[in-house]
């Protein structure tokens, strides 16, 4: 009975470069597997070479590149659907508890500045923006804070939970983008016309005090629904799945 040798086990990691295994998340799960049954193998008994041990057990139990295809594929969906739920409760919460009082409030101070104020409607689109942008910041500074993120000269893979966290944060200005900006264009493009600003002052216009009031509210309970998501699942998820610490 023997166990595998360090060299072994460095043999399996550098065996797995041939796979172009993307994410860490995968790599690890993968890796830890194949460490774990080869020593199986090992203790019963089993005295292959360690590239029989392993090609036996990357075709059996993982699937080869098809196998890590599938395997990806599977968790993209699933960390996907975890954060995606989690950020829709969060942002529910704020309108079927007594956190409605936050966006009620945040209603009511931006009706009453922009009522009172009367600035360009301008304005108040480009602070609802910038509202929006605030998760991003926060999301960098705790990455770079606690080095969730992959450096220039780290050699560590690229993170699925940090792709699929930046993917979710983008959705809301997406939506942001295709209203104000898609749809003006969409409108040029189709009916030969040169009217980006009018159109896009025209759906601002629109809006009016009312209109705007309500879409900073819904960008400021947006922007904290996130944050809290990426104070506590995404720091478990990248903790527990990427291996940091």
């Amino acid at each position: 009975m023997r166990t595998l040798m360090p060299y072994e086990q460095k043999w399996i990691a550098k065996r797995l470069k041939i796979y172009r295994i993307k994410y860490a998340e995968l790599y690890n799960e993968i890796y830890d597997h194949l460490v774990s049954a080869c020593e199986h193998k090992c203790r019963s008994g089993d005295n292959r070479p360690i590239l029989s041990l392993f090609q036996e057990t990357m075709d059996h139990d993982i699937g080869s590149h098809k196998g890590i295809a599938r395997m990806t594929e599977e968790r993209i969906a699933l960390i996907n659907s975890e954060l995606r739920s989690v950020m829709k409760s969060h942002f529910i919460a704020y309108f079927a508890s007594w956190k409605a009082a936050i966006p009620i409030g945040v209603f009511f101070i931006s009706y009453f500045a922009l009522s009172v104020l009367k600035p360009n409607l301008y304005w108040a689109y480009a602070a609802t923006l910038m509202v929006l942008l605030l998760p991003f910041a926060y999301f960098a500074l705790l990455g770079m804070q606690n080095r969730y993120f992959r450096t220039i000269r780290s050699r560590r893979k690229a993170s699925l939970v940090n792709q699929t966290m930046f993917n979710l944060m983008g959705r809301p200005l997406s939506l942001f983008y295709a209203a104000f900006i898609g749809l003006p264009s969409l409108y040029d493009f189709f009916t030969g016309a040169n009217s980006f600003y009018d159109t896009a002052r025209t759906l601002i216009g629109f809006m009016g005090t009312f209109g705007m009031s309500l879409l900073i509210s819904a960008a400021v309970i947006i922007t904290i629904a996130v944050i809290q998501v990426v104070n506590t699942d995404y720091r478990r998820l990248i903790r527990e799945l990427s291996h940091i610490s």
